[in-house]
């Protein structure tokens, strides 16, 4: 006997709860609807467990601002060395170097050699070689060797040393860091061509 009315008990519990669930879903339901105005379907979408299959990806900003922030920087200008300008400044010299040959009797001074001739440049290389190579027309890692001689003139008696040194047709090359039409910095680089040996002889 109990066990009835417990059983009609918890019924009718049930059941007034699912009417009041009813009712209030039906107030909310149809809530800031405007006059002649009705729902006419509604389903509740249970969300599914993970045990179920299906598992939610969470969103992962960081992701997101690392994918926006590259974009961001693809897309932006950024600051870039152009080389703008160049000048012919003229002949420039390397310093003198024994040429390992030398006489304490006179008479004649001769160097035969095999040596490096090497285009170079000073000053501060911003941009890239190419870049400059095609503004001042040669390549300043361009280097080769060849070999030659030389021979002095007939010297009196004495101590005499022969020495040389390189010769070089310089430019002076404005490089400037810009930022769209904005100049954010000036420099020089002075690229050097080689042109030629230079002996000279010295009495000590």
């Amino acid at each position: 006997m109990k066990k009835i009315v417990l059983f009609t008990l918890s019924f009718f519990v049930f059941s007034l709860l699912y009417l009041n669930y009813e009712v209030e879903a039906s107030f909310l339901l149809n809530e800031d609807l405007h006059e002649g105005e009705e729902v006419v379907d509604f389903s509740i979408i249970k969300e599914i467990d993970v045990e179920d299959g299906i598992r939610s990806t969470p969103t992962n900003w960081r992701n997101l601002l690392d994918d926006a922030e590259e974009a961001y920087t693809i897309d932006r200008p950024t600051p870039k060395w152009e080389a703008v300008r160049k000048e012919y400044r003229g002949y420039t010299y390397s310093g003198w170097k024994n040429a390992g040959v030398s006489t304490q009797l006179g008479g004649v001074l001769r160097d035969t050699f095999v040596r490096k001739r090497s285009n170079t440049y000073s000053g501060d290389l911003k941009v890239k070689v190419k870049v400059l190579t095609a503004l001042v027309k040669f390549n300043i890692e361009d280097s080769y060797e060849r070999a030659s001689s030389y021979s002095s003139k007939n010297l009196p008696d004495g101590n005499y040393r022969l020495q040389f040194r390189e010769v070089y047709h310089t430019y002076k090359v404005k490089q400037e860091k810009k930022w769209g039409s904005r100049v954010l910095e000036t420099r020089y680089v002075y690229p050097k061509k080689w042109t030629e040996h230079q002996y000279r002889v010295v009495k000590f």
